[in-house]
């Protein structure tokens, strides 16, 4: 990828069809291409079976993330899309958000705690 252009942090959940950078080529390498890596615990695994849709990264092992708020997000949504409640998305970001949940900001990062 173009260096500089990635949009994700650590820990990022994606979905096929997310923005994830700029095509293109750094370092030595001799072609556009992007590295994809799948780690259970400190080992990384080969992530071709979950590619294949073989297996499936179970989601417990997920206890927090960040996510960026996108235009039309609002608390409610962003809830409901990770199985959680407004009030907790709100609490734990409260120094973010301010006294206000419904004034999100599209490009806020927001702590999502399970």
């Amino acid at each position: 990828m173009k260096y500089g252009s990635i949009t994700l942090k650590k820990n990022s959940i994606v979905k096929k069809g997310d923005y994830l950078g700029i095509i293109g080529s750094t370092g030595k390498s001799t072609g556009k291409h992007l590295h994809f890596a799948v780690k259970k615990g400190k080992a990384y695994v080969n992530p071709k079976d979950y590619l294949l849709g073989d297996k499936k990264i179970q989601e417990t092992l997920v206890n927090e993330f960040f996510y960026i708020v996108k235009k039309g997000d609002t608390l409610s949504k962003i809830a409901k899309k990770f199985q959680t409640t407004w009030k907790k998305i709100y609490q734990d970001n409260l120094s973010t958000i301010g006294n206000n949940p419904n004034l999100i900001k599209v490009g806020q990062e927001l702590r999502i705690r399970k």
